[in-house]
């Protein structure tokens, strides 16, 4: 059993779980990415329903897909010469 000072580790995450906290993305566009070997998971049994992923993984594949928003229609653009 862990101290009380020892962190406990991250739990793993389903795959809906981990899309839900991306905002609602589909499970079939983080199978995509796990086929694409962009994002890693961790297969406890013999099938793809028990893959799971790390909170840690999943922060890193989120954090080089989230697009920064685009500027206002109103807002004045440079123009491309």
């Amino acid at each position: 059993m862990a101290s009380p000072t020892t962190p406990l580790p991250p739990r793993l995450l389903t795959l809906a779980q981990a899309a839900e906290l991306c905002g609602g993305i589909s499970v079939k566009t983080l199978r995509r990415a796990i086929d694409a070997g962009e994002l890693t998971v961790v297969r406890l049994g013999s099938s793809a329903k028990s893959d799971r992923i790390h909170p840690a993984d999943l922060a890193a594949f989120w954090g080089l897909r989230k697009v920064s928003q685009c500027p206002s229609p109103s807002a004045k653009m440079a123009t491309i010469r």
